[in-house]
């Protein structure tokens, strides 16, 4: 018999896990499973069954969520769970998910509290009342057995303004209830035991990353310091990963022990050997998180909320919901924390009347803008020109005036806003005589069969190591870079247009010819930048088909593009033997003017890219610009001047000359002797 609270049925089944008192899900007559299968009232060789008890299948649940145990036979439930409740009150399996697209500056909207307190925003404008965050902050009562006994040493305040340790000792670390996996599914994250799974659950409740190490295995304290040149971390993924200065470690008296704000180390996680834990709930500085983040090319959910800017004023709050929620899952002991906070208020934000109106082109009264403030629950005083509002600590996002002028926006809505069309006198630009040349070369270039491209200045340090041109002390590195991919300024156009290359390759062409004229980046006596053109050639010029054999694209292909380009700008130039690190010995030159290097051409090595041809020309800089302007007079460039002389009178006449010269005599003296 089965009993559902108010009565008991008969239910036939076939499992063979179940026990006496065990709590289990149970469809009635007429419910219909998540397969389609309806449910009646069936007899079983002479015995009726009134429903049937259900396993994870028939209940839609997703295995990855389940362990062993619950995969096999009936589902059964924690022996806590009520009986006669609905299936979905427990595990609200029929929800409905949201998934929305958010703004990168809306830190406190990241998570489902954020999200809460924002829908309350919007209902205190719809009902003309001042919004009220107060039920967003829970509150939480715990008895404590002592003191955290442990030293916390924070050595950079400044990035790290508050740092909270507690200890929880006797922990059962196992796999999650079956409640909080099903949380965790509707979050998309994926349950790996209770501990983790609380953490990984408050932070996308809450917006507030936390971190759990395993006591036993910790070395005397805890310090938050810079990593030290030479130091290793294996991180949970599995990857070790060589630490810089430029990194926020949380350490122990011997080592580090985690990538403050970004990811754990393996050797101090939580497994299910652990007995005690030390729960650790911080604010890192933003900056430092996105700087340690992109230099080590990992990117967590953790380091983008730091980066995005956390709630300083909740990471307590959050330690202590966690903790509760740890003590139910597991029968831990907590202690108090030992927190160390360097927090500061944060900084008013001044708006002005005249400031709205004039961004918003439309007039406002102040009593509008304070009402729109009181929607958004913002504190603030009317200081007669100005009005001074304070900022919550979870918007992040409320800097300078204008972020304030587009709350006033919000809350008087979009919509409001009357259309208004451009009125005034459009007046062109005129072109430069540097400008001017510029598309006279790119005109020039194009007439010549190339095609045009323009790619990104930032690119990464790895992909110069392959071409030889790594060399440090002329690099231009970012402060904080937006991904490893671009964390230096290009000093040459050679590698953004391979990339550009084998993106087409991969495209399935086979016959690329483009050039690039931009900026390259180098460090000098001081940072500089240089105007370079690069011409790029690969493939086939002409394809095999019925009547002429294939054309490939070769060195004096390329030659002959840029002898033509010169003349074009009547330059007077010559190519002199010279070997680059990424070229073809043989197959190489530099360009000579006035007994300068005024740019290299050449075939890249085959390990590097098959059968490319790439020229540089350095426009700024060695040119001075006077292959832009063309000026006779400039002492940067040997200017071919051309003159005029009456035909000939008489018939044109050919000589061959035959000359035997030995190897080591150049093309150019041979020209030159002649």
């Amino acid at each position: 018999m089965v009993s559902i609270g108010e009565e008991a049925l008969q239910i036939i089944t076939a499992a063979t896990n179940l026990e006496v008192n065990n709590i289990v899900p149970v469809a009635l007559p007429d419910s219909i499973l998540a397969n389609g299968l309806a449910i009646k009232r069936e007899e079983f060789k002479g015995f009726k069954s009134n429903g049937m008890l259900c396993s994870y299948t028939e209940l839609g649940l997703d295995p990855e969520y389940l362990s062993n145990e619950e995969k096999v036979g009936i589902l059964i439930l924690p022996e806590d769970t009520s009986i006669g409740l609905k299936f979905e009150d427990i595990l609200p399996i029929d929800d409905t998910v949201l998934e929305l697209s958010l703004l990168p500056d809306r830190a406190d909207a990241f998570n489902v509290n954020g999200l809460a307190r924002w829908i309350e925003t919007l209902k205190a404008r719809d009902n003309g009342k001042r919004a009220d965050f107060s039920k967003f902050t829970p509150e939480v009562n715990l008895s404590f057995q002592g003191e955290t006994n442990f030293e916390i040493d924070i050595k950079n305040p400044e990035m790290c303004p508050f740092y909270s340790g507690r200890i929880i000792k006797n922990v059962n670390v196992k796999k999650s209830s079956l409640k909080l996996r099903q949380k965790l599914f509707m979050l998309k994250i994926r349950p790996i035991n209770n501990i983790v799974d609380i953490t990984n659950f408050i932070n996308k409740f809450y917006g507030q990353p936390l971190h759990a190490f395993d006591f036993d295995k910790l070395d005397e304290k805890i310090i938050i310091r810079l990593a030290k040149k030479g130091e290793k971390l294996k991180t949970l993924d599995e990857v070790e990963r060589n630490l810089t200065d430029d990194n926020l470690v949380i350490a122990d008296s011997k080592k580090p022990i985690a990538i403050a704000g970004v990811m754990g180390g393996k050797s101090t996680s939580v497994k299910e050997d652990t007995k005690n834990i030390i729960l650790e709930s911080a604010y890192f500085s933003p900056k430092r998180i996105a700087q340690s983040s992109r230099t080590l090319g990992l990117i967590t959910d953790a380091s983008t909320l730091f980066e995005k800017g956390a709630d300083s004023n909740f990471t307590p709050i959050a330690s202590l919901i966690a903790t509760k929620l740890i003590c139910e899952e597991t029968g831990g002991i907590p202690y108090k924390d030992n927190a160390i906070s360097y927090l500061v208020k944060p900084d008013t934000v001044k708006v002005r009347l005249e400031k709205i109106n004039s961004l918003l082109g439309e007039l406002i009264n102040k009593e509008d803008v304070k009402k729109y403030f009181d929607f958004e629950g913002l504190k603030y005083k009317d200081k007669g020109s100005f009005i001074e509002v304070y900022p919550p600590s979870f918007r992040q996002d409320l800097k300078i005036e204008e972020d304030l002028v587009e709350e006033v926006i919000r809350m008087k809505g979009y919509n409001e806003f009357r259309e208004t069309l451009l009125s005034g006198e459009f007046r062109g630009s005129k072109r430069t005589e540097f400008e001017d040349f510029i598309w006279f070369l790119k005109d020039k270039l194009v007439a010549l069969g190339l095609t045009e491209i323009q790619t990104t200045s930032l690119i990464n340090t790895e992909k110069l190591k392959i071409i030889g041109l790594d060399e440090e002390k002329r690099l231009i590195k970012l402060l904080n870079p937006l991904t490893e991919d671009m964390n230096i300024l290009r000093p040459s156009l050679l590698t953004p247009m391979l990339d550009v290359l084998e993106r087409n390759i991969n495209a399935g062409k086979n016959s690329i010819s483009m050039f690039e004229i931009g900026k390259v980046f180098r460090k000098d006596a001081s940072f500089q930048e240089y105007m370079e053109l690069g011409i790029m050639l690969s493939g086939d010029k002409i394809s095999k088909n019925a009547f002429k054999k294939a054309f490939s694209y070769d060195f004096f292909y390329l030659k002959g593009i840029v002898e033509e380009f010169l003349d074009s700008v009547r330059i007077n130039y010559d190519f002199e033997e010279h070997a680059l690190p990424f070229m073809h010995p043989y197959q190489s030159a530099k360009i000579i003017s006035l007994n300068k290097e005024i740019g290299y051409i050449g075939k890249i090595k085959d390990e590097i890219f098959k059968n490319v041809f790439y020229a540089s020309i350095y426009i700024d800089g060695i040119f001075n610009e006077s292959l832009f302007l063309c000026n006779p007079h400039s002492s940067s460039v040997d200017y071919k001047l051309k003159n005029f002389e009456d035909f000939s009178i008489y018939p044109t006449v050919k000589r061959d000359i035959a000359i035997l010269v030995e190897e080591s005599v150049s093309e150019k003296k041979v020209r030159e002797t002649i």
